[in-house]
């Protein structure tokens, strides 16, 4: 073995050495300046790019994707996400983590990424808005930026940089620090942050239910004065016919607690005494409640119309129950005949929009049986009894 290496070595010496005495030395070939762009634009050269280019073409064009092309097209971006974590999953399974957690250059990159960046735009768009207050850039917008900046990194990422054998480990280290720091923020966090995150997934339903309630109580807050303020008053000017605007009101932010009706020409109201507020056997409970909501709404717009853009009351067809009770046809009846017996009362109720005209197919949940049926047809297009209700409000009213 000794030998081996010796001779080796000795070739290679007289190798060397014939280098030297023909005058020269190892040729090193150099890359020609246009060899080394030509490298820099090849690794642009990926499926996520290529993608998102020649759509931003499609776009500015203006072209049209039939639906036989685009239909394919978005089940396979729908398996995008999950084949990428089952990816990266095996990455985290077959990643030797002490190596890769002892490397500075990770939690370096985890700092710029997730808060150097955020910061960084967060000054440049504040900045950026105080010298040209006239561009279209509202506080709002400036703090959705900046959380987008230091949200994760995509999966895919992992993905490219094993198929270029490009440090890989780095990849699957960064996500796997992020998600490490993400799990660790409390509920009341930004949600859109956390449902990236699939380390998260338990929590977030509570955390879709969190927002949900949070956007419902803005037209309660004095915050939202002067946000829908801009609004209403930038749809105006885009307006030449200066047509009515309007909105729609949750029951959440009922008459005397909305704090933005003043904007609108038309006030429209979702509500739903009866079936998710005092419901069943509290029917009569209900109607009060309406009707005190709405002497408050008159005492508050006691000249602007109001349409009921949502009402209704879930119904299983072919279910028959006396006395009436919820998910009953005959409660469902009792209900609309409810409602409309309100809406009459008030001269300012110009118009009503039941929810819904036909049952239709939703996720899987506690409070829907098989989708929504809050509907006068079932999904068959057959009447329910409540279907008769409305003909007859309808053909005498």
């Amino acid at each position: 073995m000794n030998g081996s290496v010796n001779g080796a070595g000795s070739v290679g010496n007289a190798g060397s050495a014939s280098n030297a005495a023909n005058g020269g030395s190892p040729a090193i070939v150099r890359p020609s300046p246009g060899t080394r762009v030509l490298g820099l634009l090849k690794r642009f050269v990926n499926p996520a790019f290529v993608g998102v280019m020649l759509a931003l073409i499609l776009i500015l064009l203006g072209v049209k994707v039939p639906d036989i092309i685009l239909k394919p097209l978005h089940t396979i971006g729908n398996m995008a996400t999950p084949m990428s974590l089952i990816y990266l999953g095996g990455l985290f399974a077959l990643t030797k983590w002490w190596g890769v957690l002892k490397r500075y250059e990770l939690y370096a990159g985890l700092v710029a990424k997730m808060i150097a960046f955020p910061l960084a735009f967060y000054a440049l768009l504040t900045a950026l808005t105080g010298a040209l207050p006239q561009l279209p850039i509202t506080h709002d917008m400036v703090l959705m930026i900046t959380v987008i900046a230091g949200l994760p990194t995509m999966t895919t990422i992992a993905m490219f940089t094993g198929r270029k054998n490009n440090m890989p480990e780095y990849a699957v280290g960064l996500r796997a620090r992020k998600h490490a720091v993400l799990a660790g923020l409390p509920d009341d966090c930004v949600g859109s942050c956390v449902l990236n995150c699939p380390l998260r997934r338990k929590e977030c339903r509570g955390l879709r239910r969190l927002e949900f309630h949070r956007r419902r109580q803005r037209l309660q807050s004095e915050a939202a004065v002067p946000y829908f303020k801009e609004i209403f008053d930038y749809a105006r000017t885009l307006d030449p016919q200066h047509r009515p605007l309007t909105y729609t009101n949750l029951l959440m932010a009922a008459g005397g607690k909305d704090k933005c009706h003043q904007f609108a020409d038309v006030i429209c109201l979702n509500r739903y005494y009866g079936w998710y507020v005092q419901d069943g056997y509290q029917l009569i409970g209900a109607k009060k409640a309406f009707i005190n909501e709405m002497n408050q709404w008159m005492n508050t717009e006691p000249n602007k119309p109001f349409l009921f853009t949502e009402y209704g009351a879930d119904t299983d067809a072919g279910v028959h129950k006396l006395p009436s009770m919820q998910w009953s046809e005959e409660y469902q009846c009792e209900y609309l005949t409810m409602q409309h017996e309100v809406f009459d009362m008030f001269e300012a109720v110009v118009g009503e929009q039941v929810w819904n005209l036909c049952d239709f197919q939703t996720g899987e949940g506690i409070m829907r049986v098989d989708g929504n049926k809050k509907d006068v047809f079932t999904r068959d297009r057959q009447p329910k009894a409540a279907a008769y209700v409305l003909k007859e409000r309808w053909e005498t009213k």
